[in-house]
């Protein structure tokens, strides 16, 4: 009765309160209030002229071909954009990414604003430039929907109308480098944006990277940890689903992001790290080209900026998150989940003074077992947390066997399900063991309501320390309730994979597009961190010996053979992610970077694996180099008198000063360039054609010479005459700068190769 009491008053609260409503197709803060019609009515061309200008600008963007940062295809797109945008009958800018802090590129941007009735901006940021290893057509589509709307937003202003805002176009280049496992992350494009915008004026940024036309979208909400705010969440989705295109927003990877499971170097992390609201649309890798997607297109731009029109609201109510089983998502707000924690808090209070008042000897009687209980609850904290640390003895062993710590990343995501399923059957075991040993209680229905207990407690604390962790306690304090009510053993058990069941989708999002640093977490854990994770989801744990107790035989000798099931079970989960590194053993590739110093005609190689080096041979230009090592990596050192890096100088003086024309001359286009000068007294420098900082003390200079000059930079130094400094270049190359081969079954990468070059400017180069 007092259980179904409780039920009964738990559930009408949290089907009363608005924190726990379902999730429509749309979301719940559409467009702004009082939005206004549409500025751009009765400018929409025809179909037929659409597609003209679609295909038109999409043909020449193919035929420039690829466009890396600072190079000749990059700034002719800018050309082409910006007398582009002046046909449409507005006036574009640009500019060169000048200055930057710590980079530098000759990279220019193309921008056009037009001004609207409020001082609120929409900014639409479009990549301009392309990265290694992208798509055919890396950001075409983006670069020609923007310009055909440019087309149409010209005709509009040509007639004096005005939007409700203010939008801003921006083809930012110097805006996409590779941040490591294949990711591609911002470039110093976006800070060189975010310098010289004004933060007075309330600013939403729309990040376009649409390699295709699109027919499907991806909604990037989140990056980095950081989530945009509701509201522009909202208005963008209600503006795309108006359109007619399939969007799809993730919301256990926004999930994951709230949590900071998720921290992706993402193109939309520099904004909101900044504090600027800002979403992006991405072609989604279910979507093939569509013919109508123009028209989709600007039909989005039309009612995003309507939905925008009485400008945006002050609050960053990033205070929200998503519960998402399979199609049904539910949104919560922390105003009413902390509205539904009051009226939670008051229920379970009164309840406990009723019990208290209609039952006196129920206080008594659970303070007289609260030791026993307590002690229980111990010993299972104890048992999970050796199950779980059970990763890091499983760490050591893969180490010793196979040479590597990082031997796992050979098949992370094998290794994420097998140290999860070691976990789960070693407590199993090891729980078993204990009740059989009768170190702890038999009784499944104590660990419901233990479970219970510690489930409010943790909805309480986390209330105030995580908002969307605590959502996942309530909703297990929910489940286990439930089941408490039921008294069913299969209950318990639907129960306890109802329960976990929000955990697994969003460790699917992360497996999904899996982060080798954020699988690093799951299975080579930090071990105090690991040890607070457990006490956390100890009401989980405290739950799972629930069903185990239930359907577990009576006997003692049943109980340690199932215990010695559970275990060897674990076992054979390490074995099969062993044996399936071991077999892959002579395809685990060896990565190679190396460093050359031409001045002191020295190498140095690092080599690494993620399976053990035995002997094998390497040639580097020809001469062999044996390893012999039972490591996961070695250092090789050696002699080479090339000089792949020439210098020619060539001064004129005037008037007491210097001119130096320095040309030089790499083996290939290098990634990039690092110039410092190095001097024993005060440098004088009174201008360089490249930009350049002079260090506080004034014995050193950096120039910054960008990436894409090709294998020849040329700069002109003037200096006061007599000038003497040593200029020291370090050029790094993708792919390595020796010819190295292997002998063997297993492959070898070159990861990447510097060299290095000292060169005295006032006398000959060495």
């Amino acid at each position: 009765m007092v259980k179904g009491g409780l039920a009964s008053l738990f559930l009408a609260i949290a089907c009363a309160n608005p924190a726990f409503q379902a999730a429509a197709d749309s979301p719940s803060t559409g467009p702004a209030p009082g939005g206004s019609e549409s500025w751009l009515a009765g400018e929409r061309p025809t179909v037929a002229d659409l597609e003209k200008g679609l295909e038109s600008r999409l043909a020449w963007l193919s035929e420039l071909g690829p466009r890396a940062e600072g190079s000749l295809s990059e700034q002719k797109a800018a050309s082409r954009i910006f007398a582009d945008i002046k046909a449409s009958g507005l006036d574009p800018e640009m500019l060169p990414l000048t200055p930057l802090v710590d980079d530098q590129s000759d990279s220019v941007s193309v921008s056009v604003t037009i001004r609207g009735a409020r001082k609120d901006l929409l900014a639409f940021i479009v990549p301009l430039d392309t990265v290694a290893k992208g798509t055919a057509h890396q950001g075409n589509a983006a670069i020609a929907l923007m310009l055909c709307e440019l087309q149409r937003m010209g005709a509009a202003v040509k007639q004096g109308k005005r939007p409700p805002l203010g939008i801003e176009v921006v083809f930012l280049p110097a805006d996409r480098r590779y941040a490591g496992d294949g990711a591609v992350g911002p470039g110093p494009g976006a800070g060189w944006w975010l310098d010289r915008t004004d933060a007075a004026n309330p600013t939403v940024v729309v990040y376009l990277a649409l390699d295709t036309v699109p027919a499907r979208l991806d909604l990037i909400a989140g990056e980095r940890g950081n989530l945009a705010p509701w509201w522009l969440f909202a208005r963008a989705r209600s503006a795309l689903k108006a359109t007619g295109i399939a969007v799809d927003f993730h919301p256990n990877r926004l999930q994951g992001f709230r949590l900071g499971l998720l921290k992706s170097p993402g193109l939309i992390a520099p904004y909101l790290d900044k504090g600027y609201p800002a979403i992006e649309l991405r072609s989604s890798k279910l979507s093939a080209p569509a013919r109508d997607g123009l028209t989709h297109f600007s039909d989005f731009v039309e009612g995003f900026v309507t939905n925008n029109a009485t400008g945006f609201p002050d609050t960053w109510d990033r205070d929200y998150s998503f519960f998402a089983v399979g199609p049904f998502v539910l949104q919560i707000h922390e105003g009413s989940y902390v509205l539904f924690l009051l009226c939670f808090t008051m229920a379970v209070t009164g309840l406990v003074l009723f019990l208290s008042l209609r039952r006196r000897t129920l206080i008594p009687h659970i303070l007289r077992k609260l030791p026993h209980r307590v002690l229980n609850l111990g010993l299972l904290a104890i048992v999970a947390s050796a199950s779980s640390l059970l990763s890091l003895a499983c760490l050591g062993l893969e180490t010793l066997i196979f040479g590597s710590s990082s031997a796992w990343q050979v098949a992370p995501v094998l290794f994420v399900l097998t140290r999860f399923a070691m976990s789960i059957l070693t407590f199993l075991g090891l729980l078993s063991l204990a009740v059989s040993l009768r170190w702890i209680s038999p009784d499944p229905w104590f660990y419901e309501i233990a479970s219970l207990i510690l489930f409010g407690v943790d909805i309480l604390v986390f209330a105030f320390l995580s908002f969307p962790l605590s959502i996942y306690f309530c909703w297990g304090f929910i489940v286990v309730l439930a089941s408490t009510f039921i008294r069913r053993k299969a209950a318990s058990l639907v129960a306890v994979i109802l329960m976990a069941l929000p955990f697994f989708l969003v460790g699917a999002e992360m497996v999904k597009q899996p982060s080798l640093a954020t699988l690093a977490m799951l299975i080579a854990p930090d071990p105090l961190k690991e040890v607070s994770l457990i006490l956390v989801v100890l009401p989980f744990s405290t739950m799972l010996a629930s069903p185990l107790l239930f359907f577990a035989p009576r006997g003692l000798k049943q109980r340690r053979t199932a215990a010695a099931l559970f275990l060897f079970l674990a076992v054979g989960c390490e074995v099969a992610a062993l044996g399936r590194v071991a077999i892959r053993a002579d395809t685990i590739p060896i990565f190679l970077s190396e460093t050359f110093d031409q001045s002191s005609s020295s190498w140095t190689a690092k080599l690494r694996s993620d399976f053990r080096l035995s002997r094998v041979q390497l040639e580097r230009k020809g001469l062999p180099e044996d390893i012999d090592t039972r490591k996961g990596a070695i250092t090789l050192r050696g002699k080479d008198s090339s000089k792949p890096i020439a210098i020619r100088i060539e001064s004129t003086n005037f008037l007491g000063r210097e001119n130096k024309s320095i040309t030089i001359t790499f083996p290939a286009s290098p990634d990039s360039t690092v110039l410092r000068l190095h001097s024993q007294k005060p440098l004088a420098i009174y201008d360089c054609t490249l930009p350049y900082r002079v260090d506080l003390n004034g014995l050193g200079a950096s120039i910054f010479a960008g990436p894409g000059k090709g294998d020849r930079l040329s700069f002109t130094l003037t200096t006061e005459a007599g000038f003497s400094a040593n200029l020291s270049v370090e050029a790094s190359f993708a792919g390595g700068i020796a010819d190295w081969r292997i002998e063997g079954p297993r492959s070898l990468r070159l990861l990447d190769g510097q060299i290095r070059a000292t060169f005295d400017l006032h006398g000959a180069s060495p």
